[in-house]
């Protein structure tokens, strides 16, 4: 049973680039001097973010066991992180999971499947697209692209995803309306899981 090690990090708005080069730099060196550590990634979050969470960069390694994860803490590797973080770090999350879970080196293939028959559009009607998971503005693109409109926009807190993502429709996907109909669209509000800061 393994240990699977994350960590997301926010950085200072005025943090050096030098400093945050250097720091990724070192951060990078751990699994190289910590041999225990394994499947060691880390990099930048994209922009425009998917998921809540204000964090810059994250980073995730995998420990032999609870004890590999207790000499991880302790390890050199780990400490010397402290002095080059203290300039450029706002705020960080780290979160560790046990898994036994080993991903096969290849997944069998799928048996294709026959995509799901969509009725003609009558003439004189427009199909809604799923937008879903998508940005507030590229949908309100999609709808007028496609003869519609953004009717009323319900903002949601407590999702996953990034502020302005579409996470409900009505009428949904694939229904026949007529051209000019309004799609109403539940929105994520602001990030729900920003850390408290020290």
């Amino acid at each position: 049973m393994a240990i699977h090690h994350v960590a997301f990090i926010k950085f200072k708005k005025d943090a050096n680039k030098e400093d945050i080069d250097r720091f990724i730099e070192e951060l990078n060196k751990i699994p190289e001097m910590n041999r225990e550590v394994k499947n060691w990634i880390s990099g930048f979050s994209p922009e425009p973010r998917f998921h809540s969470g204000a964090f810059d960069f994250g980073l995730a390694g995998d420990l032999p066991d609870w004890g590999g994860m207790d000499r991880y803490m302790f390890h050199e590797s780990h400490l010397r992180m402290g002095p080059y973080a203290a300039a450029i770090v706002e705020y960080m999350l780290s979160f560790d999971f046990e898994t036994d879970y080993v991903q096969p080196k290849r997944f069998p293939a799928r048996p294709k499947q026959a995509k799901p028959h969509q009725p003609r559009v009558p003439k004189g009607k427009v199909r809604v697209p799923w937008v879903r998971g998508r940005q507030t503005e590229v949908t309100r693109q999609m709808l007028e692209d496609g003869g519609l409109r953004v009717g009323t926009i319900e903002t949601v807190t407590g999702s996953v995803w990034a502020a302005g993502r579409v996470i409900a429709q009505e009428p949904d996907r694939d229904s026949i309306v007529d051209p000019g109909s309004a799609v109403n669209l539940a929105v994520t509000g602001e990030y729900w899981m920003k850390p408290e800061l020290p």
